[in-house]
């Protein structure tokens, strides 16, 4: 499995956490919120990136500002109860929500997240 979208960065506001940064951003059909921190990795306001998300780790990872590995967190039973269209995804922490709910994406499975600039 693996879901690519190129995105747009909106705004950035600072966040709770001193040295963390707050992105919106928008891709096609889709609204994406998450964690910068400062001291791990960068984007810019207007920048364009590219969010990948994949079931195997990337054989090269020199190209991506962040890539690590992570879970939907999205709570299952509270899905059940009362659905809403969104995927959040935990990356140590570092928490990407994706606006609408990335319907290829499954909770309790290991997943790579990866971003690096657009060309």
């Amino acid at each position: 499995m693996e879901k690519r979208m190129t995105i747009t960065v909106t705004s950035l506001r600072p966040g709770t956490i001193r040295g963390q940064m707050v992105a919106e951003a928008k891709a096609k059909g889709y609204r994406v919120v998450f964690d910068v921190l400062e001291d791990l990795y960068k984007v810019e306001e207007g920048g364009k990136y590219v969010i990948e998300i994949r079931s195997t780790p990337p054989r090269q990872t020199s190209k991506y500002l962040l890539c690590g590995h992570g879970y939907v967190v999205s709570d299952i039973k509270q899905e059940l109860e009362n659905p809403l269209d969104v995927t959040i995804f935990s990356m140590w922490g570092i928490i990407f929500r994706f606006e609408p709910k990335i319907r290829e994406l499954k909770p309790e499975t290991k997943y790579y997240l990866c971003i690096r600039p657009a060309k």
